[in-house]
């Protein structure tokens, strides 16, 4: 191709004279700092904007609430931020991110804010929502679309158990309360889902009910309206559950306290359809599983522990067979799926110690213990993360206190490290990841005298 001339250029350049400037909007990024780093922390302020077509970037120095502004084009849809605060060395040590963030699409030349949460990487912000949630104890917590979680029910001070629901949304750090359950209730299971036609729910079983009682009512919950299953086949406080197979089209709930030798599993998805799904079935057990765990393990199926130091895989076609005998029986300990078989992690032994141990249990092989967790926990919350491991938050402690301590376990290498610490120790946390955002929320819990616990926190992860 020949270079244009002067002459061409000064053409060009004249009949342009009067062109319009391409749309644009003037993007600033706000920084929500629950907590303040050190300047030896965010030496600098890396700012990353991406959209559809696009990204742009720049660094500025660190300081507090402002992360910069950036020129972007329109209209760009919705566009992801991503702030990261570096060190004197160039690592990150605090991150900010947001997806799905709108820019108004008529603002030429104009100015749009977002807000971040930046919270330190591997570490727990404390934080009060606004408007505040009550200190609660109980609560359930489950993801509900990208960025956005929700919490149920639970036990307030004054020992009543609410019906309440909060919609809690990292894409704005609000809370904002939702349509009531049905039902008041604390310790329940709670399991988000999607009806056949894609739209979500959250089933709950069991739990605490109005009355301070185990409850065997079990509903459906959705904001535009829920409806009631048939109950429990006995009351039962914090119930486990998990999906029957890959699909997850029904799950199975049970194990709970004061203890029931029965699973009873829901088709949620085919009830909001009008089927008959409320009840599909129910499935024996040996012994009634008191503060035992559910676990749906890949290319097995559903396993059931706790069982009178059994663990047992189930089907609803063959029932029930021995899949393995635990070294220890343990309670109020947390399950994960590994290897073919699953991993027992902390929990109370039969003499009422609390245990740092792990056991892995394998069909046809001697159960497998080994010391895991840096710290003797029950009753913690545990949550698989992007990387396959696990993050274990807050529990009962040896001699009776709640921790505020969180670990991350590897595994495929069955080892623990620290992953920072909350605010307030937490019995019986609830713990759900924010999906799409790196980070998971922790509410809820009690305290040693069983008195609920106030406050939001948010878990960055590396």
């Amino acid at each position: 191709m020949r270079a244009r001339s002067g002459r061409l250029w000064a053409a060009a350049a004249a009949a342009c004279a009067s062109c319009a400037a391409p749309p644009s909007v003037r993007l600033a990024v706000k920084l929500l700092l629950p907590d303040s780093p050190k300047p030896a922390e965010v030496a600098s302020l890396a700012l990353h904007v991406l959209w559809n077509g696009g990204d742009a970037g720049l660094v500025v120095p660190g300081g507090p609430g402002d992360a910069g502004a950036l020129e972007l084009p329109l209209p760009a849809g919705p566009v992801v931020i991503e702030v990261d605060g570096l060190d004197s060395t160039g690592a990150p040590r605090w991150r900010g991110y947001a997806r799905g963030v709108e820019l108004p699409a008529d603002a030429d030349g104009g100015a749009a804010v977002a807000t971040v949460f930046f919270g330190k990487i591997g570490a727990f912000s404390t934080f009060q929502a606004t408007p505040p949630m009550p200190p609660l104890a109980g609560s359930a917590a489950v993801a509900w679309g990208e960025g956005r979680l929700l919490v149920l029910g639970g036990r307030a001070a004054d020992g009543g158990v609410t019906d309440g629901v909060w919609l809690y949304d990292q894409r704005t750090v609000e809370l904002t309360p939702e349509p009531p359950l049905r039902h008041a209730r604390a310790h329940a299971f709670a399991a988000v889902g999607a009806d056949l036609g894609g739209s979500p729910y959250v089933l709950l079983a069991g739990g605490e009910g109005g009355d301070g009682a185990a409850t065997d009512s079990v509903e459906i919950y959705r904001p535009e309206g829920g409806l009631d299953l048939p109950p429990l086949g006995a009351p039962q406080i914090d119930p486990s559950g998990a999906p029957l197979d890959e699909a997850g089209l029904e799950i199975a709930v049970g194990c709970g306290a004061p203890g029931f030798a029965a699973l009873d599993v829901y088709a949620p998805g085919v009830a909001l359809a009008g089927g008959d799904g409320g009840l599909a079935a129910e499935l024996p057990l040996p012994s009634a599983c008191p503060n035992g765990a559910l676990q749906h393990v890949p290319g097995l199926g559903l396993l059931a522990g706790a069982l009178g130091g059994e663990i047992w895989l189930l089907s609803p076609l063959s029932g029930g067979s021995p899949f393995a005998s635990t070294e220890l029986p343990r309670g109020r300990f947390a399950a994960a799926p590994l290897d073919g078989g699953w991993l027992q992690l902390g929990g109370e032994a039969p003499d009422g110690g609390v245990l740092a141990t792990a056991e892995l249990d394998l069909s046809g092989r001697p159960a497998s213990v080994v010391p895991l967790l840096a710290t003797p926990r029950a009753a913690f919350a545990t949550l698989a993360v992007a990387d396959g491991g696990l993050l274990a938050v807050g529990g009962l402690g040896a001699g009776g206190v709640a921790l505020s301590s969180a670990e991350r376990v590897d595994l495929s290498s069955l080892a623990a490290t620290a992953a920072g610490a909350l605010g307030s120790g937490r019995i019986r946390p609830a713990l759900a990841d924010v999906p799409g955002y790196r980070a998971a929320l922790v509410v809820s819990g009690e305290d040693p005298t069983g008195a609920p616990v106030g406050g939001l926190e948010i878990y960055s992860y590396p």
